[in-house]
């Protein structure tokens, strides 16, 4: 199999993590992974002493990420992208039909750092991907509001919370709304 990124070199088998088993391009240092393989390594493998091990040594984690669209190494069908999460823009790889992951360099890293290494099935589900689009959403029209208040976003923002756990909630909005 060649890589999907290189496209000429050929995949080698590589441990990715604690053993979990991959298809590596030595030259990018991509990973492709089976979902299969995956499952049963995290079943071998508890993620929680990873993750704890993991957060001693987590810092800034540099991650590369193919903009366009890949074609499988297996089976030479499109490869769809999916959001990590809403606090980053990388986007992984999967094949559909071979159920196998492409990770560029450094995208199991950020995986990990996000503690989603025990996740990562979970980031292809359309709810996942459909929270991120609103966090993502979310974090821009609060990035707007900060624009257009200024140095009054922080008193606003401190208000809106004390309505929002009011127990008199609506007679309060029914009272700002009302000039």
């Amino acid at each position: 199999m060649n890589c999907p990124t290189c496209k000429t070199l050929r995949l080698k088998p590589i441990k990715l993590d604690h053993d979990l088993p991959a298809e590596g391009c030595e030259q990018c240092q991509g990973a492709l992974v089976s979902l299969l393989g995956y499952r049963i390594w995290l079943e071998r493998h508890p993620v929680e002493s990873q993750l704890a091990a993991d957060r001693q040594s987590a810092g800034r984690v540099e991650s590369e990420d193919t903009g366009h669209a890949l074609i499988c190494p297996k089976c030479a069908g499109l490869m769809s992208k999916y959001r990590i999460a809403a606090e980053t823009e990388n986007k992984i790889d999967l094949c559909v039909r071979c159920n196998e992951v492409w990770l560029d360099n450094g995208e199991w890293a950020l995986i990990k750092s996000l503690e989603l290494a025990d996740k990562l099935p979970r980031i292809f589900y359309d709810s996942w991907q459909k929270q991120i689009r609103h966090n993502h959403s979310q974090a821009l029209r609060e990035q707007k509001f900060k624009e257009l208040l200024g140095d009054d976003y922080d008193e606003i923002a401190r208000i809106k919370a004390w309505i929002e756990g009011h127990p008199q909630r609506r007679t309060l909005l029914d009272f700002l709304n009302s000039y």
